[in-house]
């Protein structure tokens, strides 16, 4: 539910990823919402707000912001993932404060549902005492053990 496009960056097939809070990979005008196409350099300042072409109103990340609503075909995407989850599945929610809804209550409904649920996390979370497991630690480093184990688990 990240805004950075880490996920498909990995190599996560961006069908399976679902952006409930929009992505600052993509701009769009703030006046009707048009799509821009703006480069974002890898290192340095973001460049100035785009002026949109069709309307010419100021463009901006195409991400959600306090007080916004999440985009539906997104939300409903991610809730309906979670609610097929399964005893035999896993869900694992990295760096989390737990508290911003209604994104917070995926893990609460898979747990609901009996799916084991990880949290990865530097801080302890409103989730921490709920969870099947909770790895302290930074996400970098935990989920590269993670990984490691299970492989030397299964193979």
């Amino acid at each position: 539910m990240n805004v950075d496009g880490l996920h498909q960056r990995a190599g996560v097939d961006p069908r399976k990823v679902h952006e409930v809070h929009g992505t600052v990979t993509r701009h769009r005008c703030i006046k009707n919402g048009h799509p821009l196409d703006v480069e974002i350099p890898a290192e340095g300042p973001p460049p100035p707000s785009p002026i949109c072409q069709i309307c010419q109103s100021y463009g901006r990340p195409d991400c959600v912001l306090f007080t916004e609503a999440l985009p539906y075909n997104e939300w409903t995407a991610a809730a309906n993932a979670v609610r097929r989850l399964g005893r035999k599945d896993v869900m694992i929610v990295v760096g989390t404060s737990g508290v911003v809804y209604p994104a917070a209550g995926l893990p609460e409904q898979a747990l609901a549902n009996g799916v084991p649920l990880i949290e990865v996390n530097l801080d302890k979370s409103p989730l921490s005492s709920q969870v099947t497991c909770l790895l302290a630690g930074r996400a970098s480093e935990v989920l590269v053990a993670l990984v490691d184990r299970v492989i030397e688990k299964l193979g």
